[in-house]
């Protein structure tokens, strides 16, 4: 247990805009809700949740500006019972603006004719109820980009906002030149919000595989694939050699060893005999291109037997080792070999750096009941030998956007055995 370590050419027909002006104090915060399709053409329906993604990514580049984090928006809406397709009602959306803390909603429509589009925006001022700027933009589809521009840079002039070069060039930049990659992105979007997360991910797998610079459509991958969004968490009930829960949290960003990685906080209660045991385990990951790495972990342990304690620390050599690589399906293979180098303090003081060497496949695919409900998951098998102190088995049931539903693990170290078990009790997902 010491030793530990786991873990989105313009072809503009009609642009209009009424010359209302925007009112503004220091910031405006504005939250983008789905756009309502008018056509009432189902296959269109990832345009929908496509818009509201790209235009609020826009957004992010203007400094005088904050966005209603979407995670909170789409919480609001949960809880609230807010409909998808009733969000193009400007009372509904200004509803939605009071209790998520907006000033603006940008409430929008399109239409398709043939090949060409017509976007369509309101500006709900959400204390006076008022429409307060309306823009209009038409042309071919392929061009959708360029028409979200002309609404995005409308907001923006009616605000009064000056933008700088670097600004102008973020908002205008286009997240793919791929017009089919941007339509797996919205339909993977589409999907998240109904809280299917294997399609999900498979649309935005399709969409990064058609576009691999598509940094938009990788961003909400890793986030549906993985979500270590701060405030996730994640409960087990914990049997084996030792019985009583743990906790995984979501912690956000933090650096370690240099490097900003997210923090997934692992808080064990447990009894063994008559002795019970507290431990906190900070794991740190970043998200790559082809899956999501560990790079090391910080941890504390306490014994309520003899008031022990001990903190360990732990970084890897090389730094980076993949432990959920995006491409995950039955028989895929990987190796890591690395280094855990660190110290420990409290009760015992020492340095260690072992050697280790981790084998893992995907057996296979099962269906698993735990307390939290049936999950559809992958199997994955780990193999991680540790020179010269044993080694470590763990069979983990792995649910795609929900993370470790089940986890059994038989640890072999100095002639000891411990079986440790993880049965998904609760949990919490923001994406």
């Amino acid at each position: 247990m010491k030793l530990k370590i786991l873990s989105a050419s313009l072809v503009m027909l009609v642009f209009s805009l009424t010359l209302t002006a925007l009112p503004v104090g220091a910031q405006s915060t504005i939250a983008v809700v789905p756009f309502e399709n008018v056509n009432g053409d189902r296959s269109l329906d990832w345009l929908s949740a496509g818009i509201p993604e790209t235009i609020t990514n826009s957004l992010l580049a203007v400094k005088g500006i904050v966005l209603v984090d979407r995670v909170q928006l789409r919480k609001v809406m949960d809880e609230q019972k807010f409909q998808w397709s009733g969000m193009a009602d400007e009372r509904t959306a200004v509803k939605l603006g009071k209790i998520a803390g907006a000033s603006i909603m940008v409430v929008g429509a399109f239409q398709k004719f043939g090949e060409t589009v017509r976007l369509t925006a309101r500006f709900v001022d959400v204390e006076s109820a008022r429409v307060l700027h309306t823009a209009q933009a038409t042309g071919d589809l392929k061009n959708i980009f360029d028409l979200q521009d002309k609404i995005v840079l409308g907001l923006i002039k009616n605000l009064n906002i000056e933008l700088n070069q670097d600004e102008l060039a973020k908002v205008t930049t286009v997240p793919t030149g791929s017009l089919e990659a941007y339509q797996h992105f919205g339909q993977g979007a589409l999907l998240e919000a109904k809280r299917d997360y294997p399609g999900a991910v498979k649309e935005l797998q399709k969409a990064t595989q058609i576009d691999p610079k598509f940094k938009l459509a990788k961003n909400k991958f890793t986030d549906i694939f993985l979500s270590l969004n701060k405030g996730n968490y994640w409960t087990y009930d914990r049997s084996g050699s030792a019985h009583g829960l743990s906790t995984f949290t979501a912690g956000g960003l933090e650096v370690f060893n240099g490097i900003p990685a997210f923090t997934y906080i692992r808080q064990d209660e447990v009894s063994v005999g008559t002795s019970s045991h507290r431990t906190i385990q900070t794991e740190y990951y970043i998200k790559k291109d082809d899956g999501i790495y560990i790079v090391g972990s910080a941890s504390l342990t306490e014994s309520t037997a003899d008031g022990s304690s001990l903190k360990a620390t732990s970084v890897l050599d090389p730094p980076f080792s993949l432990m959920y690589p995006y491409d995950i399906e039955i028989g895929k293979k990987w190796t890591i070999k690395t280094r855990g180098k660190g110290k420990l303090s409290g009760t015992i003081s020492s340095t260690f750096d072992a050697s280790m060497d981790d084998r893992l496949e995907v057996t296979g695919k099962e269906t698993v009941n735990v307390p939290a409900g049936t999950f559809d998951c992958f199997v994955l098998k780990r193999v991680m030998k540790m020179q010269g102190l044993g080694n470590v088995t763990f069979l983990t049931w792995f649910a795609e956007g929900i993370g470790i539903v089940k986890q059994r693990s038989l640890m072999e170290v100095s002639g000891l055995k411990v079986l440790d078990e993880l049965a998904l009790r609760e949990y919490r997902i923001n994406q």
